[in-house]
C-alpha cells in the first residue's frame, strides 16, 4: 500500500487480519453445506449477527470460531461506522457466489466472478476508507475483479470436483480464463507505481500454477 502513499496503523492492520480470518471461516462453513437451502439459511444467520440482530448461530450451524469472527467483524463495523456497506457487500457476495454454483454459461459465470470480486473489494476498502485514495481504490477494485479469474486458472478442476462450479473445465475455457488474466494483469501493471514488485507477485503465481 505504500506504493499508493497509504500507511496503515496497527489497529487498522488488526481489523484487516480479522476480516481475512472471517472471510476464510465463512467460505469454509458455506462450502461444507451441500444443500442450497442450508447455505441460504446460514447466510441469513450470519448477516443477522453482523447486523446486531443475533449474537449466535442456530444450533445446526453452531461454530464457535465462526461466531467469534462474525462478532468481531460486527464490532469493527460499529467502531468504523461502516455496517451498511459491509452488510450490503456481504449480501452481494453471498448471492453471486450461490448463483455461480449453478451457472453453466461460461461468459455469464465469468461476469459473476468479476462481480463477486468487486463486491469483495468493498470489505477492506471500507475499513481503510479514511486513509485511502482514489488511485488505490481503482487499483484494488480492479485487482479483486481479476483475482477470482486468476484463482480459477489454478483451481477450476478442484472446484468442479468439489461441486463449487457446475461445468467441467475444458481447454477452451482455460484459454479464455488465461487470456482475461493476462490482459487485465497488463492493465493493472500500467496503474501500479511499483511495477517490479507486481511482476514478482505474478511470477510467484505462475510458479504455483505450473506446480498444479
Amino acid at each position: 500500500m505504500r506504493a499508493f502513499d497509504i500507511v496503515l496503523d496497527h489497529t487498522t492492520k488488526l481489523y484487516l487480519d480479522h476480516l481475512i480470518c472471517c472471510i476464510d471461516r465463512v467460505d469454509n462453513a458455506l462450502d461444507s453445506l451441500k444443500e442450497r437451502t442450508y447455505r441460504e439459511e446460514l447466510t441469513n444467520a450470519m448477516i443477522s449477527i453482523i447486523d446486531g440482530k443475533a449474537n449466535e448461530l442456530r444450533v445446526e450451524f453452531s461454530d464457535s470460531r465462526l461466531e467469534s469472527s462474525l462478532l468481531t467483524l460486527r464490532e469493527i463495523a460499529d467502531r468504523k461506522g461502516i455496517k451498511s456497506p459491509i452488510i450490503n457487500a456481504a449480501r452481494k457476495i453471498f448471492k453471486v457466489t450461490e448463483d455461480n454454483r449453478h451457472e453453466t454459461n461460461i461468459d455469464t459465470f465469468i461476469s459473476l466472478v468479476q462481480e463477486e470480486g468487486i463486491a469483495t473489494s468493498i470489505l477492506p476498502l471500507s475499513i481503510i476508507a479514511d486513509v485511502s485514495n482514489k488511485q488505490f481504490v481503482s487499483f484494488f477494485t480492479s485487482l479483486c475483479r481479476l483475482m477470482g479469474i486468476a484463482d480459477l486458472v489454478a483451481d477450476a478442476n478442484d472446484d468442479y470436483r468439489s461441486d463449487l462450479i457446475s461445468f467441467k473445465p475444458s481447454l477452451s475455457i482455460y484459454f479464455k480464463l488465461i487470456k482475461i488474466t493476462i490482459s487485465e494483469g497488463i492493465k493493472l501493471l500500467v496503474i501500479i507505481p511499483h511495477k517490479f514488485r507486481f511482476l514478482q507477485y505474478c511470477l510467484r503465481f505462475l510458479i504455483v500454477l505450473a506446480k498444479k
